[in-house]
């Protein structure tokens, strides 16, 4: 379980997500992770500010829910609850 302050609020709908994350897969850029210090932005009170950056990006597997063969329902790795 995994909590988010970007979560609708209770009892509205997308509240709770069931989500299978093998179906969701990641890229990252080429240059992987990126560091940077500068002594010059907090200079007057001795200190080093630390920058760090990785930047990736992501997409479903699959484009459409899936269709078992036996069965009218549908499948998919994600799923929204509805309002309560």
């Amino acid at each position: 379980m995994f909590v988010s302050q970007h979560a609708n609020t209770f009892s509205s709908q997308g509240d709770v997500l069931l989500v299978d994350l093998s179906y969701y897969q990641t890229i990252t850029k080429a240059g992987g992770m990126q560091t940077a210090t500068s002594m010059h932005l907090y200079f007057d009170a001795d200190l080093t500010a630390f920058r760090t950056t990785f930047r990736m990006d992501g997409q479903s597997k699959i484009l459409n829910p899936i269709s078992p063969a036996k069965g009218s329902n549908t499948l998919s790795p994600y799923i929204q609850l509805g309002a309560r």
